[in-house]
């Protein structure tokens, strides 16, 4: 499931396990609309969201507001399409891999698409500050994780964060805000160094190594440098279950630009979250779609 709002709350839904619909949600219900497979989108501008997707092929998807269009102008030939974020209208970048098999980098200013970036590898999250701030990851050959970033010009290989694998989503706010998750925490940039920001171990039991003791997260949006979300799994001890030493639960983190606390948690497996602003927050998953709001 991807969700991005507008005026109305938009999601891509896979219903049993195969088929994928578009919903609409008012914020009081939710209403299902088109049979299309969109992947993952993202908001630029009103109610404009672009998406990738399958049509018979791999297929950029715009909604104006009121209609899904395929967008079949790609200019090249592309085996499928992974992750997308913008800025505009004008500037859309999708991560994708090309017909060689090559990881890849697209980029749309509003009339054309172009290749900007191949690599021998895989390239997978991106997102965007701005036209002059972009980051994406993926991995080389070797299957080290390597870090992106395009400076408005060109994009730079920046290599391996230090101690960070696993990378499972990226959130940019401006050039001195930008946070990874993986399944060893949470990793922050502050416009000069990456550090890890956050890593929570959750139970001390002999035969789980560092790694299962730890929160592994998922998935990570921000809405601005004080409101940051995470969702991740991690085992808690097992109270009054015998023969049960550690159970699995899944949560949600909060950054509130000091520090991460963890505001709810459940047995159902939470994979993503999204933010329409700092008031309305949605963490989803297998068969769970939870819906946070700030109260006084």
């Amino acid at each position: 499931m991807s969700a991005h709002g507008c005026s109305r709350l938009i999601a891509s839904v896979t219903e049993q396990e195969v088929y994928q619909s578009i919903y609409y949600s008012d914020g009081a219900s939710w209403e299902k609309g088109e049979e299309i497979t969109v992947d993952e989108m993202v908001l630029v501008d009103g109610d404009s969201t672009w998406g990738v997707g399958w049509e018979n092929g791999p297929v950029v998807w715009h909604f104006d507001g009121s209609t899904w269009n395929a967008r079949n102008d790609l200019g090249m030939a592309i085996d499928h399409l992974v992750k997308i974020t913008g800025t505009g209208d004008d500037n859309i970048w999708i991560t994708c891999v090309d017909a060689t098999y090559k990881g890849a980098i697209l980029h749309f200013d509003g009339s054309r698409w172009r290749k900007q970036l191949t690599v021998d590898g895989w390239l997978s999250f991106i997102d965007a500050a701005d036209e002059k701030h972009v980051w994406a990851l993926g991995r080389d050959e070797g299957g080290e994780e390597i870090l992106y970033f395009y400076d408005g010009n060109r994009w730079h290989s920046l290599g391996n964060v230090e101690g960070m694998y696993g990378v499972t989503g990226i959130a940019a706010v401006d050039a001195k805000h930008v946070w990874i998750s993986a399944v060893d925490g949470v990793y922050f940039f502050n416009g000069e160094a990456w550090a890890r920001q956050f890593q929570e171990r959750t139970v001390e039991v002999a035969g789980l190594s560092d790694e299962e003791s730890m929160v592994a997260m998922h998935d990570i949006y921000a809405v601005d440098s004080s409101h940051v979300w995470c969702v991740g799994s991690y085992y808690v001890p097992a109270r009054n279950e015998p023969g049960l030493e550690v159970k699995l639960r899944h949560g949600v983190f909060f950054f509130n630009g000091e520090h991460w606390v963890r505001q709810y948690e459940c047995e159902e497996n939470i994979l993503g979250v999204f933010a329409h602003d700092e008031d309305n927050v949605w963490a989803y998953g297998q068969g769970v779609l939870l819906y946070g709001k700030k109260t006084d």
